[in-house]
């Protein structure tokens, strides 16, 4: 089967990376570290983090997940926003008004459902192994999500550097093949061992999805749909499932990419010698320090009666004229080595980017303005990092989770290509540079303006717009150019209007006074 020789293909691919996905995650996230797997999953119910003598890396990449999610996505807040793609529509009412509901219809949905456990999941991954893998379908009228352990996961690029093959690979016993495939699509020793009540034995599945060579948007069946999904069992090479899809279903990030590779790098691949290292300066910091707490006792040959007794409040006899037992002294310093870790930790914090999310802890008595140009800082050191998460993840993850309202009758149908936008502290900092610069040269400039016209160089409603739409502002509360000059239209009649009120008044006061008329309220 093609399709087979295809998978295995992707697999022995994706071994060269195996040993070190096996190593960061036996260090970093321990509990994902098994890659190489089969149908015997042999660390399955086991501690698997006993040879772990420092968990720093461990906690450090849970909290720079934890940080991203929280800066990036956070929760119950709008994080992101739908724009037309075609920029002559950006300034249209009705269609920002639209755009405006199903960014609400999404976001509700995506709150109800299992996103915020499965997107963290799959940006730990980004983390720890450099890739994560995402999915999203409509299941009984509710999104559902799942992140999958990279070790499952095999793909391959197109010509353009986009990832458009996808092979999954799962494992289940005869009773969940029934389940998804149904009984007669099984084979033939699938179909005995469930006649048989026998679940104990698992088979490999691959779920292979790429896209289409030649297909027909009039047909209304699989073939009509630009992705084959096929469901293989890799045992008896037999097809258990055909389909079809709109789009990709399997959504993968890649936290950083090197030249020519496949596979994303993470913080914890690059800072994996340091890792190691600290982990082996824990166990000796433990050895020396407990060697110094209960140290070796050196005794002279035949120089005590029996053993020597070393608990608290025992009696050691010594023989006539022999030295006394004393402790071994190492003149190791575990002072000097706690130190030493300390340094060690602090660098891989700044590794993991644990500062750039603590960014206010180390500073006091800040006015409201330092504390946001100190955090804007931050978050701009952080923000080009997380530029493919935003654009190899989210941005389809997000197009896919729409298209599935709409095919669901959730959410009125969008007649326009749209673009995502992010609204989230991460993203709006660098957008912020912007805004900075913009307030930069108008506080820098204006106090020219009374000497000279110098803001005339800049479009200052464009800059105003500009700098509402990086601050956050909702698109559909900003006014058009055609809005603005309505309402500053009516604005200088209204002021017309009451200077000619105010004229004619004064003018009247002055006709009266000449004729001698005396004003009313006066005698």
């Amino acid at each position: 089967m093609k399709t087979l020789e295809w998978y295995n293909q992707a697999k022995a691919e994706r071994s060269k990376w195996d040993s070190t996905f096996q190593e960061v995650g036996r260090y970093v996230w321990p509990n994902a570290k098994n890659i190489v797997k089969s149908v015997n999953v042999p660390n399955e119910g086991q501690v698997l983090t006993v040879d772990i003598a420092d968990s720093t890396a461990i906690k450090l990449s849970n909290r720079m997940t934890a940080g991203i999610v929280s800066y990036l996505m956070p929760v119950g807040v709008k994080w992101f926003e739908f724009k037309p793609r075609d920029y002559r529509l950006r300034n249209d009412r009705n269609i920002l008004t639209k755009l405006s509901s199903a960014t609400e219809a999404v976001h509700t949905s995506i709150w109800r459902s299992n996103f915020l456990r499965e997107i963290y999941t799959t940006v730990r991954s980004m983390v720890v192994f450099g890739t994560g893998c995402l999915s999203v379908e409509m299941v009984d009228n509710e999104l559902v999500y799942r992140a999958y352990h990279i070790a499952d996961i095999f793909f391959e690029l197109n010509s353009k550097g986009v990832i458009d093959v996808v092979f999954r690979r799962m494992f289940y016993n005869a009773r969940q093949m029934e389940q998804e495939f149904g009984i007669d699509n099984l084979p033939d020793s699938v179909v005995q061992n469930l006649k048989n009540k026998d679940y104990g034995q698992k088979y490999e599945v691959v779920h292979a999805v790429y896209p289409r060579r030649n297909y027909d948007k009039r047909k209304k069946d699989a073939k009509g749909k630009p992705f084959v999904s096929e469901w293989i069992c890799v045992e008896s090479k037999t097809m258990l499932k055909e389909g079809g899809f709109d789009s990709m279903p399997y959504k993968i990030g890649r936290f950083e990419l090197s030249p020519d590779e496949i596979m994303g790098r993470s913080p914890a691949i690059e800072l994996l010698p340091d890792i190691k290292m600290l982990n082996d300066m824990r166990y000796t910091f433990v050895e020396s320090s407990e060697k110094a707490s209960n140290p070796p006792i050196i005794i002279e040959d035949d120089g005590v009666v029996s053993q020597p007794a070393t608990e608290p409040g025992d009696v050691i006899v010594e023989r006539q004229g022999a030295e006394d037992p004393h402790p071994l002294q190492t003149g190791a310093n575990p002072q000097l080595t706690a130190e030493v870790i300390m340094q060690e930790r602090q660098g891989l914090s700044e590794g993991f980017a644990n500062d750039l999310f603590q960014s206010l802890a180390n500073y006091r008595n800040m006015t409201a303005t330092e504390v946001e140009g100190r955090r804007e800082e931050k978050m701009v050191m952080i923000a080009p990092t997380i530029t493919g998460l935003q654009k190899e993840l989210l941005d389809p993850l997000i197009i896919r989770t729409l298209h599935l309202l709409e095919e669901g009758g959730e959410i009125e149908k969008l007649d326009v290509d749209v673009d995502v936008t992010y609204q989230g502290r991460l993203a709006l900092a660098m957008s912020n540079m912007q805004t900075n610069a913009i307030e930069l040269w108008v506080a820098k400039w204006s106090p020219y303006q009374q000497f000279f016209p110098v803001l005339d160089n800049v479009n200052i409603d464009e800059g105003a717009a500009t700098s509402a739409l990086n601050m956050g502002v909702p698109a559909h509360l900003i006014r058009s150019e055609d809005e603005v000059s309505e309402v500053r239209e009516k604005t200088q009649q209204a002021q017309e209007a009451k200077q000619s009120a105010e004229l004619m008044e004064t003018g009247s006061k002055a006709i009266r006074n000449l004729q001698g008329t005396p004003l009313e309220g006066m005698i």
